[in-house]
C-alpha cells in the first residue's frame, strides 16, 4: 500500500505521530518537541511549557451524559494533567470552540463557567481563544506554564532497579463510563443528545435544572458508583501531587489518560522493561464489587481503563524505600505497583508461570 492510500485508521495514532515527527524534523536546540506530555521551549534563563488537547463530541463526550459545566471542567483538567505530568505550573489558557449553529448561548456560557471554576482552583487565567462553526461540538484548550520547581519531568529515564508508582485509583473513570453506557442501554439508547431537544431531562436545556432522576439514581447505588461517575464526568488533575512529587525526583513521569497499560508502554518505549505486580495494584473491595457488577475483572479494570488523569511515575530504589508501598503526595495516595528490570523492553506482569508480556487494552484513537 502506497503512502497516498494509507489511512489514519490503518497506521493508528502512534504511527501517525511518528510520521508527523519525521516530517517536522528535529526540534530547535533546547526545545523538547513531539513525544512527551507537553512541549518545552526555552525562555530566558528558564523554560516554558506548552500543551493542547481537545474534547470532541461523540469521541470524548456525549451531551446526554455531561452537563456543559462538566464538559468545560474536563476539557481544562485534561490540559492541567499534562502540566502535572511534566512537573510544571500552569499559567494561561486559550480556548477554541467549534459549535453547531443551533447551540444555545447559555450552554456555551455554562461550558466557560465550568472551565473558570477549575481555572480559579489551579490559578490559571483564560486569556483568549477562537470560535468557529462546525457540525460537531468540540472544545480545544491550549495551556502554557513554567517550571518553578526545577527541570521538566520526562517520560524517558526509568532505569533498572527503579520502582513504579501510580496515584489515586486507576480504572475508576472507566467504570464511570461503563455505568453511563449501561444506563443508556437500559433507557433505550441516547436521549437528549442534541442541544435543540425538548427532553425534560436534557442536561443542556436552560435554565440549569436539578440533576435528572437517572443520574441521581446511579449515584445512589453506592459510594463507589458516585466516585466513578465524578471521576469520568469531572476529573481533577493531580497538580498538588505533581508538585509534591518533584521533591522525590522521579526518573520518569506521565499522566494516565489512555489507560494504565498503554501509558506504562509509553514509559517503556524509551528502552525500559517495566514489570507490574498485580497483587500490588490498588483494588479496594468497593472498586472490585463495582467492576464485577459491570462484568470486569478488577485488575483488568485498573490496567485497561482510561481518562483517570492519575500520575504514573518511577523513582530510584532509595526514594522508593523512603516512600514505602503506599505514599501520600499532597492529598493524593500513591501505590507502588511494580519495578523496572534489565532486559527486553516492554510491559510485563508477574505470574506463577513467570513474566507475561502485556498487550491490548486502553484507548486508541483510530483503533
Amino acid at each position: 500500500m502506497t503512502g497516498a492510500e494509507l489511512t489514519v485508521a490503518r497506521v493508528g495514532e502512534e504511527g501517525l505521530l511518528r510520521r508527523l515527527a519525521r516530517l517536522i524534523g528535529p526540534p530547535p536546540a533546547g526545545v523538547l518537541g513531539v513525544g512527551d506530555d507537553a512541549a518545552v521551549v526555552p525562555r530566558g534563563r528558564g523554560a516554558s511549557l506548552l500543551t493542547t488537547d481537545v474534547m470532541v463530541e461523540g469521541t470524548h463526550f456525549r451531551r446526554a451524559w455531561f452537563r456543559p459545566e462538566e464538559l468545560g471542567m474536563k476539557a481544562l483538567a485534561a490540559n492541567l494533567s499534562d502540566a502535572a505530568a511534566m512537573g510544571g505550573r500552569p499559567t494561561y489558557a486559550l480556548v477554541s470552540l467549534i459549535l453547531p449553529p443551533e447551540t444555545r448561548v447559555d450552554a456555551v456560557q455554562r461550558i466557560y463557567r465550568g472551565m473558570l471554576r477549575v481555572a480559579r482552583g489551579a490559578r490559571v487565567a483564560l486569556v483568549g481563544g477562537n470560535v468557529a462553526r462546525g457540525e460537531t461540538l468540540s472544545v480545544s484548550v491550549t495551556l502554557t506554564g513554567d517550571f518553578p520547581y526545577g527541570k521538566p519531568a520526562l517520560r524517558r529515564g526509568a532505569r533498572p532497579g527503579d520502582r513504579i508508582y501510580v496515584t489515586g485509583q486507576p480504572g475508576l473513570a472507566h467504570l464511570g463510563f461503563l455505568l453511563l453506557l449501561a444506563e443508556a442501554s437500559e433507557r433505550g439508547g441516547r436521549r437528549g443528545s442534541r442541544t435543540g431537544t425538548t427532553d425534560p431531562e436534557d442536561l443542556w436545556a436552560p435554565p440549569p435544572r436539578r440533576e435528572p432522576d437517572w443520574r441521581a439514581a446511579l449515584r445512589r447505588r453506592g459510594p463507589w458508583e458516585a466516585r466513578a461517575l465524578r471521576r469520568f464526568l469531572a476529573p481533577e488533575a493531580r497538580l498538588d501531587a505533581g508538585r509534591a512529587l518533584r521533591a522525590h525526583r522521579p526518573t520518569s513521569l506521565i499522566d494516565v489518560s489512555d489507560g494504565l497499560n498503554l501509558d506504562l508502554r509509553h514509559l517503556a518505549g524509551a528502552g525500559a522493561r517495566l514489570v507490574v505486580e498485580p497483587e500490588a495494584l490498588p483494588l479496594p473491595a468497593g472498586f472490585g464489587r463495582l467492576a464485577g457488577k459491570l462484568g470486569l475483572d478488577p485488575a483488568a479494570a485498573a490496567l485497561h481503563g482510561g481518562e483517570d488523569y492519575e500520575l504514573l511515575f518511577t523513582v530510584s530504589p532509595a526514594t522508593a524505600a523512603r516512600l514505602g508501598a503506599r505514599a501520600v503526595l499532597g492529598d493524593t495516595p500513591a501505590h507502588r505497583i511494580g519495578r523496572v528490570e534489565a532486559g527486553r523492553p516492554g510491559v510485563w506482569t508477574d505470574g506463577r508461570s513467570g513474566a507475561t508480556r502485556m498487550t491490548g487494552g486502553g484507548f486508541r484513537h483510530f483503533g
